[in-house]
């Protein structure tokens, strides 16, 4: 049995038909579905939180290595103010001997402290942050005064030995030396404190940043992983609608039972080639125009079938008898099922009367089948079901006149007409067949050359 595309059928130039037919629903392309700008947003949502993570870690980074270069400093500045008050206590100790006991060696750990004293301070003064700025200063303006004081007892020496002694005795660069003391410690309190803060903030820093990229990246993952279950779970969706619509195209425009073609596929098909016909006789004449012939088929012996051996054998007949059916036609013939025991076969660029009786014959074998009978008890068989069908033919051009080449083209009202009257003629025919129980009935004279036959 054939299977024509509605569509396709209708060929080039053919009107086109509001059939009503099944809408063939073309699956989407698209992997995400409908909800595909949701999943690309959340995509692209993902890829921003890492950028941004990124983004932040980096400044968190940064963060980190400038508190640590400024824990770095304020350590140097702590080591630099130590060295200052060593220096200051070599030179107070080299003069201090120096002026007790004349011996100019003392003064050695004196100058190395008066030459080296000024660089520290500088740099003190370089590495101290915005909170030592203040004791920096203070602590070299000290240093300053006291090297004063040492230089000017150390000249008085050279000059007398009783009076630097009883400057020594005075006792008066003490407290200068204390306060000295007092503001180094300051110093390096606040060093030492500026260099832990600097060193809690960095490992703060460092940890905000490996937190956010680890949980940027988690996020990303989940998202990911999310996105590859719903693609995967997309495509079961979109094969199982793929399969729904297909199943449920085949309950629109097929027999359940046997898989032949409906009543409604069959109007289609029907008023297909009644417009193509209508068509080519508009076009090139009656004489060389198609003719279309429905052959109309009802089963005799059935019911006793489904009475007698039950509704499961009988469906079993059918299916066998539309297998049948479908091997006695041609590839391009429509084989419809429309009742329980009626089946419709139209056909197209039939050759006359001739080649309808040869249909005929076909079909009336292809429906006769002897089905065995009951089987009782002691092994005796019921009597045999002798399955047959009164079959009606009617032609297209024995329904309608004919129509001359150069008129209009047939119209939906035409070809709708067209085919209920070549369908209600077959139909008819079979009654009256089944009723005389005659060869062959017919509604309307057949002609005896169709296009392309020939005499």
């Amino acid at each position: 049995m054939g299977q024509i595309d509605p569509d396709e059928a209708a060929g080039p130039g053919s009107p086109a038909l509001p059939t009503g037919g099944v809408h063939r629903v073309a699956p989407s392309r698209n992997p995400f579905g409908r909800h595909g700008w949701w999943l690309a947003s959340a995509v692209l949502v993902s890829l921003s939180v890492l950028v941004l993570a990124v983004l932040h870690s980096a400044r968190a980074v940064n963060s980190a290595d400038r508190a640590e270069r400024d824990g770095a400093l304020a350590r140097s500045a702590h080591q630099v103010a130590d060295g200052v008050l060593l220096d200051l206590l070599d030179a107070q100790t080299g003069q201090r001997g120096f002026l007790l006991t004349g011996d100019r060696g003392f003064l050695l750990p004196y100058e190395r402290a008066v030459a080296s004293l000024p660089g520290r301070l500088a740099t003190l003064a370089e590495l101290a942050g915005p909170d030592q700025q203040r004791s920096a200063a203070t602590v070299t303006w000290l240093a300053g005064r006291t090297l004063d004081e040492l230089a000017a007892s150390t000249a008085l020496r050279d000059g007398s030995s009783a009076s630097a002694a009883a400057l020594v005795a005075t006792g008066q660069g003490t407290p200068v030396m204390d306060q000295i003391r007092a503001e180094a410690d300051a110093l390096v309190a606040a060093t030492d404190e500026a260099a832990l803060a600097s060193s809690v903030f960095a490992d703060g820093e460092r940890t905000v940043a490996q937190r956010t990229v680890v949980a940027a990246a988690v996020f990303l993952a989940g998202n990911l992983l999310a996105l590859l279950v719903v693609l995967r779970q997309r495509g079961a969706w979109e094969r199982q609608r793929e399969a729904l619509l297909r199943d449920l195209e085949t309950l629109a425009s097929r027999d359940a039972l046997t898989g032949l073609f409906n009543r409604r596929l069959l109007h289609e098909r029907l008023e297909l080639a009644v417009a193509r016909s209508l068509h080519s006789s508009t076009r090139s004449g009656a004489d060389t125009a198609t003719d279309v012939a429905v052959a109309y088929l009802d089963l005799n012996a059935f019911k006793p079938v489904n009475d007698e051996l039950g509704h499961d054998v009988g469906d079993s007949v059918l299916k066998q008898l539309a297998g049948q059916l479908t091997g006695s036609i041609r590839s391009g013939d429509t084989l419809a099922r429309v009742g329980g025991d009626e089946f419709v076969v139209v056909m197209e660029d039939v050759c006359g009367e001739l080649d309808l009786e040869a249909v005929r014959l076909r079909l009336v074998g292809a429906c006769t089948l002897a089905v065995p009978g009951l089987a009782r008890g002691g092994g005796a068989v019921g009597a045999e079901h002798q399955v047959t069908a009164s079959i009606g033919v009617a032609t297209l051009r024995g329904v309608l006149a004919p129509t001359g080449p150069g008129g209009a083209g047939p119209s939906h009202a035409d070809v709708t007409d067209g085919a209920s009257r070549l369908l209600a003629a077959a139909d008819a025919a079979m009654y009256a067949e089944k009723r005389a129980r005659s060869p062959l009935a017919r509604v309307g004279p057949v002609p005896m050359v169709a296009a392309g036959c020939g005499p």
